[in-house]
């Protein structure tokens, strides 16, 4: 009796421990996608105090994206070393730390430098995050954990208007920049805390795989298949990750046009 007890308790401690696994992976995921939109609606402040022409804001925006393409694939080769916990707090500490650093720019040269080791950061964290919520969450509620992940993504993006609006009379793109990176530093203490190594958490014994090696194709590696057994799942979670690639490209084009 006392056995069947046991058994019964430890599914219920740890659905109590992934429910909260979930909500700072999509804290992370709100911040990033915060970071990576908030230079828009602060790019008119940013152009008026700096004396910066449009042709000299594209680059800056592109930035962000050529960073965030290198981020998606330097930083899943390195997992087999680091794990995807500590990958997610690595790169989350690094886009709250130089956005905060943005603050200090004074040209556009050293803004473009900002937001490329920024971009970096932010593309690294999303696969490794991704990782873990779709490793840890029971199978029947996977779905459901990825949206929460996406959603605090596009909230994330949508509050970002609002940041830049709140701060406009309030210490301007400076100090938005100084708030935000400190608020990513924040949920990385938090972070801390909850996160925990998909291996650790579903009872699996396979080690991570060893070396760098892999290259750009390790996102779509066995390791990132994203703890479903069902082809049609992962499939529609590439696309989705594709299809939100290609609609920040999208949206940073029409900003330049």
């Amino acid at each position: 009796m006392s056995g069947a007890e046991g058994s019964d308790a430890q599914p219920a401690d740890k659905n109590r421990l992934v429910l909260p696994l979930i909500l700072v992976c999509g804290l992370v995921y709100f911040l990033d996608g915060m970071v990576h939109s908030i230079m828009g609606p602060l790019a008119p402040d940013m152009a008026a105090t700096l004396h910066l022409s449009h042709a000299q804001l594209g680059p800056i925006f592109s930035a962000n994206l050529i960073g965030q393409c290198a981020g998606l694939v330097i930083f899943p080769m390195l997992v087999g070393r680091l794990g995807h916990r500590r990958i997610v707090l690595i790169a989350l500490v690094g886009f709250g730390l130089f956005e905060a650093l943005t603050a200090a720019a004074n040209s556009a040269e050293l803004l473009f430098v900002a937001r490329l080791i920024t971009g970096a950061f932010l593309g690294g964290c999303l696969p490794s995050g991704l990782a873990i919520v779709t490793t840890s969450a029971p199978a029947e509620r996977r779905g459901l954990a990825i949206m929460i992940l996406f959603t605090g993504y596009g909230l994330g993006a949508t509050v970002s208007g609002l940041i830049a609006e709140l701060f406009s009379d309030a210490g301007g793109w400076r100090a938005a920049s100084v708030v935000v990176g400190l608020a990513c530093l924040i949920c990385a203490a938090i972070a801390s805390v909850w996160l925990v190594e998909p291996a650790r958490r579903t009872g699996k014994t396979e080690p991570l795989s060893p070396g760098i090696g892999g290259g750009a194709l390790a996102i779509v590696s066995p390791h990132y298949l994203l703890g479903t057994s069902s082809k049609s799942t992962m499939n529609g979670l590439r696309c989705a990750i594709c299809s939100t690639m290609l609609a920040r490209i999208t949206r940073n084009s029409s900003r330049q046009g």
